[in-house]
């Protein structure tokens, strides 16, 4: 049944049965596309149906016979580091005679190898894996061809335990092995140049995370693509993953990093402190989109794992895509980035009714609430109905606050003649104890005065022009408790064409922590 793709065929021992047990290898491969390789039965490749592909694999040099390592992080056909692939010709004839025009594809990969690699040189094998979804031109075709290929002359491809199984991906996720506790980086790939490998250290105390090794650009990172046969148009996705970053030293110690969740990425030299942004990357023939929509919330702990959180909306752009695939950036190079837990699927719709998210936190994190004015944000548990509340703290300035962008989608459809309605719930606390600070909802100094809330605007390289829309009042205000501040208001047209607008609440003595709960920014007509 075994063929080959150029070269030829010889079993050999031993197999990953132990010293009695065989294997299939390849020999005398010419080219790097030379390889073992079997046809597949057609009858069984209906068009929309899934296979998963598994082999175990080694490389062993053709005149020494001795193993030889590979580096699954390097792709490229012509690198000398590359590890085997599972690659599929078709073949579709449009006649029976000599002569006849044959029509040939190809899809690859559809199986890589993936770490860790083997430690064992002598006795082991290393892990292929991949999953196809048969299209239309494997479903019409009359010969479907299953290669391993890949690695360069003068190595020979080691095959055992090959199956081609069916293989039912749902859509309950789009990405796979999000939790890497199969303890393989199958489904994961390099984006940048750099390696990637497990990590023996993951997430709330599992055993497993993928990271990567030596980045040396600031988009390098681990990635995986979404599977996009689960999009619909419009639904609403929210993404999270937790993250550790790390250095190392000359011996090869592990040194955890700090990064800040305040600090934007500056993009200049190797940048800053800034914390990494989960991005979407859109990719259609020679056009590239990526879009950053997640970002680190609550305080960074250096020694273990941080939750990053974002969500986007499904459009036709990722509809039409050929790959639509999630992986981190805008973080310094030479750090290194762990990840566990990935998690992409559908979330809560943004539907313009209300204008904004996790008014109340009681998610547990700060997640959609962005610092305003240089302030730490994060979630205290002190919520006014429920367990928690967001906090503004480390303000630098009386500016300072938290704030959360609006949807330029519900601000689209707006008009500048709609009226809009904020309320919220705040108090000031002293940074230190925690206990409540009385403001004066009278006054205008800054040392007694109370929070307000603003619409801020900006666009690219201006300054955030901000548009008091409500303040507390003096009226029934509580010296024990939180206090009330609301009001209506239009957004004029500056704000609803401005590339960021936000609401944010700023303002009262620096030396105290702005808490605010259940906040609602809804349209009235």
């Amino acid at each position: 049944l075994w063929t080959h793709s150029g070269g030829g065929l010889k079993v050999v021992q031993p197999g990953t049965g132990g010293a009695n047990s065989f294997a299939l290898s390849s020999t005398k491969r010419v080219g790097v596309f030379n390889g073992p390789a079997q046809f597949i039965d057609t009858r069984c490749l209906v068009e929309g149906s899934e296979y998963e592909i598994l082999a175990k694999v080694r490389l062993v040099d053709e005149i020494s016979n001795q193993y030889v390592a590979c580096n699954p992080s390097k792709p490229g056909t012509e690198d000398p580091a590359a590890c085997p692939r599972a690659s599929i010709r078709t073949r579709k004839q449009s006649g029976y005679v000599i002569g006849d025009y044959i029509n040939t594809t190809y899809m690859y990969p559809v199986g890589e190898t993936v770490h860790p690699l083997t430690s064992d040189p002598i006795n082991g094998w290393n892990i292929l894996h991949g999953a196809f979804t048969v299209n239309k031109a494997i479903g019409d075709a009359d010969s479907v061809l299953l290669f391993f290929e890949r690695g360069r002359t003068g190595l020979n491809i080691v095959l055992d335990d090959v199956t081609v199984s069916p293989k039912t991906r749902n859509c309950n996720m789009p990405v796979y092995n999000t939790d890497l506790e199969v303890g393989d980086t199958r489904f994961w790939y390099a984006f940048g140049d750099v390696n990637y490998d497990m990590l023996n250290f993951g997430a709330g105390g599992s055993s497993w995370s993928i990271t990567t090794v030596g980045r040396s650009n600031y988009w390098s990172s681990m990635a995986q693509d979404l599977n996009v046969k689960c999009l619909k148009l419009g639904d609403a996705y929210q993404m999270h993953a937790m993250i550790h970053l790390y250095t190392k030293t000359t011996s090869n110690v592990r040194v955890p990093f700090t990064c800040d969740p305040i600090v934007s990425w500056s993009g200049e030299g190797n940048g800053n402190n800034a914390c990494p942004a989960m991005a979407i990357k859109v990719t259609l023939g020679n056009r590239t989109d990526i879009f950053d929509y997640g970002k680190v919330v609550g305080a960074w702990d250096a020694a273990g794992f941080n939750r990053i959180v974002g969500d986007f909306v499904i459009t036709q752009e990722m509809i039409d895509a050929e790959r639509v695939s999630v992986f981190f950036r805008k973080f310094k190079y030479g750090v290194d980035i762990a990840v566990d837990d990935l998690f992409v699927g559908e979330g809560t719709a943004w539907n313009c009714t209300s204008l904004t998210k996790n008014g109340d936190a009681e998610v547990g994190d700060n997640r959609f609430w962005n610092s305003f004015g240089g302030a730490f944000v994060d979630v205290s548990p002190q919520g006014r109905t429920g367990q928690y509340a967001l906090r503004g703290s480390q303000r630098v300035s009386i500016g300072s606050g938290l704030g959360q962008v609006i949807s330029p989608r519900c601000l689209a459809s707006a008009g500048d003649d709609s009226f809009f309605y904020v309320k919220a719930y705040l108090k000031l606390v002293d940074k230190i104890s925690g206990a409540k600070y009385i403001c004066d909802p009278k006054s205008v100094n800054e040392s007694t005065r109370c929070p307000v809330a603003v619409i801020a605007a900006q666009n690219p390289g201006g300054s955030p022009f901000r548009h008091l829309i409500a303040s507390m009042k003096s009226d029934g205000f509580d010296d024990n408790g939180w206090n009330v501040i609301e009001g209506s208001f239009k957004f004029s047209m500056s704000e609803l064409n401005a590339d960021v607008t936000m609401l944010a609440f700023e303002g009262g003595p620096l030396a105290y922590d702005i808490l605010v709960d259940d906040v609602t920014l809804v349209k009235l007509s």
